[in-house]
């Protein structure tokens, strides 16, 4: 039984994923794969399918920026994250 786990999720995780290639907004864009150090993607449309678009082709990069970006604050302010989250909550308001 415990070995049928691993390929349910793999195969869940696959039918997610052709799902959401095929959303609307994604319309024809698209990413080709890194080279030389370059990510290459393709967007179109109105601002909000291309703000879609953006975050889904690089989402990966994305998250790992924040990440980046959290740790140098935290080092170089000694605050953490969530105290320039509230920052920009109360700024936005």
């Amino acid at each position: 039984m415990s070995r049928w786990v691993p390929l349910c999720l793999l195969l869940a995780d696959a039918c997610i994923a052709d799902a959401a290639q095929n959303h609307p907004l994604l319309g024809k864009s698209f990413r080709r794969p890194q080279k030389n150090g370059w990510i290459y993607v393709h967007l179109e449309g109105s601002a909000r399918q291309i703000g879609f678009q953006h975050g889904y082709w690089l989402a990966k990069e994305i998250q790992t920026a924040l990440k980046t970006i959290a740790y140098e604050m935290k080092h170089d302010t000694e605050k953490d994250w969530s105290f320039y989250r509230q920052a920009a909550e109360q700024f936005s308001h």
